[in-house]
């Protein structure tokens, strides 16, 4: 926070607090003892739930944005941000969506609220895929059985609703989204 507000002031005393965009970040949490676990090699939500504050106050004021983002949103929201209103077209395909509607206003009628991650570094039983679509979480853990959690009624991710027939169509639907574009067999491999 001493940092932060540090810059926040440099930029303040310098006049470019104006046409700055301040964005604050991390690439992942970390387990710190929940669960009796450490790092974050899990889906869990300590591990994969990860600070993002982006401010530009000459565009848009604070707000509190409840639908999920991701990390690749960021790169078409600067784009748009940097585009002065003009369409700038990417030369490939970007994944991620831009954020700027949901910066402005707190709101977005077309927002997937989806994030995906993946984890397959040392440590993982093997390849590692998180879904989160609105409250709820699936992950798929290749050669394990999968998890899903309503993370509105369970946050602490303490009831595992894969399996249960009540939960068939939102689990299937997840799944389809983590299994899209992705198989475990070959990142194995």
């Amino acid at each position: 926070d001493d940092k932060l507000g540090r810059l926040l002031d440099v930029l303040e005393e310098t006049g470019l607090d104006d046409n700055t965009i301040v964005v604050f970040t991390s690439d992942h949490g970390e387990m710190l003892g929940e669960r009796g676990m450490w790092l974050k090699m899990t889906m869990f939500e300590w591990a994969v739930r990860v600070p993002l504050v982006v401010s530009f106050p000459k565009r848009f004021g604070a707000r509190r944005v409840a639908q999920n983002v991701s990390l690749v949103d960021l790169l078409p929201t600067l784009i748009d941000l940097a585009s002065d209103d003009r369409s700038l077209e990417p030369p490939d395909r970007l994944d991620g969506h831009s954020m700027l509607r949901l910066l402005e206003s707190g709101a977005d009628d077309a927002w997937p609220d989806l994030a995906i991650a993946d984890f397959n570094a040392g440590g993982a039983p093997g390849p590692m895929r998180m879904v989160r679509q609105g409250r709820y979480k699936y992950v798929h853990l290749a050669d394990h059985p999968a998890l899903l959690f309503d993370l509105g009624s369970d946050p602490d991710e303490l009831c595992n609703l894969a399996g249960q027939a009540a939960w068939h169509d939102i689990e299937e639907r997840l799944r389809a989204l983590a299994l899209q574009e992705y198989d475990p067999q070959d990142i194995r491999a």
